[in-house]
């Protein structure tokens, strides 16, 4: 007898960490993905740049991966796409705009290979098993879907990152009525994005952000405005854009980011009637500062954008100005808080006039808070909830919020990365684990870095290293030769009396001496010789 199929899932990045997202959807022989993203590195200091999703399980199953669909164009959604498509060259749905910003990633990563599909809302397409309604979803960029997927299991639905802002200034608002529709439906399952789960906040609407905005143009009409946003905030740059317009002000575009992303939202006609302020590089360095606006990409800081290049006053071309006015229509990524503070110090350091969200509503997220997830779930009325998209706290206060909606606890499953899961109209399954490796991006190439390498990485950039040569003759000691690094102006003569302590310890007794009596006692020595001195253990 044969045995019925039923739909399996196994979530591949994106539980329990911010970024990395990616869900595989299983049914018989077909597999698809649902987006492909990376993970900003907190350890660029110990060489990695960021992380993927594990690809060894996807290789294994090549021939029964069909496709990836994709929510929209965020790095953390598209960003390990060249690395996915240079080991399995499968197709890509995603929309107009979303499919130029892969372009250029594939394009920057070197491979130009991808096959693209374009999709658009409302409009049905099937992928072996699954059939597939790409659901409009108002988000911090343009054209994002949530995907409502019928399947012969029922109907999942995967909400990708959503807000829903009943009064955007541009872009569609969240078709709550095809969710609604979908509710009506009988829906299985519903994947939810939990990053504000935690928060209490209210959201703030895109309208009231612009408002303020033109409150800064009005209020600093003399001064060179230098405005830094998400480089695919394309709202957000065509309402500065518009109100420079209506200042009589040029704009000039800082950051290879923000040129291609608003190229791409130029050639897919999002930012109409804006063309003709942009400013080229020599247009620019001809302009009066006063009637210039610039938009920068590196409102988080990093190292080599161009406003903390501007903020140094290392900018190859944009002269920092005293009277420049500095304004972050942003929010911190969590683990950029320090890089973001320098960055505002350098400006303070200059005494410019620095507005930030602190001052004013200047910024909303792109992501639903309590009142918008609580929303979405008794639009959709999902029998069974999976919060994804955020760390564990995020998901289990998800979790809470779905609880104290009406949902019952035992219809609630807050999952990890690999966990395979069977979705049955009585009940959810739990199959086996799939092991994941944390997969690396050093310098564009995969690596996999044990723990214990990025850990000796941190131990040489906290407390540096002492190399300790032991001469041998036979089985008796001859000489020692130390040195050390990066611990610090007292490192040479830490060197001579670290070698007197050790040669006094290694020669007494009568036994021979074997290397890995050495090895264990100049360990100990070192590190009870470095915690004399307050110092903290280096690497021995």
């Amino acid at each position: 007898m044969k045995m019925k199929n039923n739909l399996k899932v196994i979530p591949l990045g994106g539980l329990g960490e911010f970024g990395k997202n990616c869900l595989l959807l299983e049914y018989g022989a077909d597999f698809i993905l649902i987006d492909f993203g990376l993970k900003f590195s907190t350890r660029k200091e110990y060489g990695i740049d960021y992380e993927i999703p594990d690809i060894r399980f996807l290789k294994n199953n090549r021939d029964r991966l069909k496709a990836i669909i994709i929510t929209h164009a965020h790095l953390d959604h598209i960003g390990g796409l060249p690395f996915l498509i240079e080991s399995l060259n499968i197709p890509i749905y995603a929309s107009t705009f979303a499919a130029a910003i892969i372009r250029r990633v594939l394009k920057n990563n070197h491979n130009r290979k991808a096959k693209i599909n374009i999709i658009e809302p409302n409009k049905i397409f099937r992928i072996g098993a699954f059939e597939i309604d790409p659901i409009t979803i108002n988000h911090s960029i343009p054209e994002t879907f949530a995907f409502a997927i019928k399947t012969p299991s029922g109907i999942v639905l995967h909400s990708g990152d959503f807000r829903n802002d009943r009064h955007p200034y541009y872009g569609l608002k969240t078709d709550m009525k095809k969710l609604k529709k979908y509710g009506n439906e009988k829906v299985l399952a519903l994947f939810s994005d939990s990053t504000n789960a935690p928060s209490h906040s209210e959201y703030v609407s895109e309208q009231k952000i612009f408002k303020n905005i033109e409150k800064i143009f009005k209020s600093h009409k003399k001064n060179r405005i230098i405005f830094s946003t998400f480089s695919t905030q394309i709202s957000r740059v065509k309402k500065i854009m518009n109100l420079a317009k209506q200042y009589k002000r040029s704009v000039f575009l800082a950051g290879r980011a923000m040129n291609e992303n608003i190229n791409a939202a130029l050639d897919n006609d999002l930012l109409d009637d804006c063309e003709d302020i942009l400013l080229s590089n020599k247009a620019f360095k001809q302009s009066k500062s006063q009637e210039t606006i610039i938009i920068a990409t590196g409102s988080q800081g990093e190292p080599n954008s161009s406003l903390i290049k501007i903020s140094r006053k290392e900018h190859p071309f944009i002269q920092l100005l005293k009277d420049d006015v500095i304004v972050l229509s942003s929010s911190t990524i969590p683990g950029n808080e320090k890089s973001v503070e320098k960055l505002l110090d350098n400006f303070a350091y200059n005494q410019n006039v620095i507005i930030t969200n602190d001052d004013m509503d200047i910024h909303s997220s792109g992501h639903g808070y309590r009142k918008e997830l609580v929303e979405l779930l008794q639009a959709v009325r999902p029998k069974y909830f999976f919060p994804i998209h955020g760390n564990y706290l995020n998901m289990y206060r998800h979790k809470n919020i779905a609880l104290e909606a009406g949902w019952l606890s035992k219809n609630i499953f807050v999952l990890e990365n690999g966990q395979k899961i069977e979705l049955h109209e009585k009940n959810v399954s739990y199959l086996e684990k799939i092991q994941l490796k944390e997969l690396f991006v050093i310098n564009n190439k995969i690596q996999t870095v044990r723990t214990e390498t990025i850990g000796d990485r941190e131990v040489l950039a906290k407390a540096g290293v002492v190399f300790v040569n032991a001469l041998m003759q036979q089985a008796s000691l001859v000489d020692l030769v130390i040195q050390t690094s990066g611990v610090g102006e007292a490192g040479p003569q830490m060197a001579i009396q670290l070698k007197q302590q050790l040669l006094k310890v290694l020669r007494e007794g009568n036994s021979p001496l074997k290397a890995a009596r050495i090895q264990k006692q100049v360990r100990r020595e070192v590190e009870f010789f470095m915690r004399k001195l307050s110092f903290n253990i280096p690497k021995i």
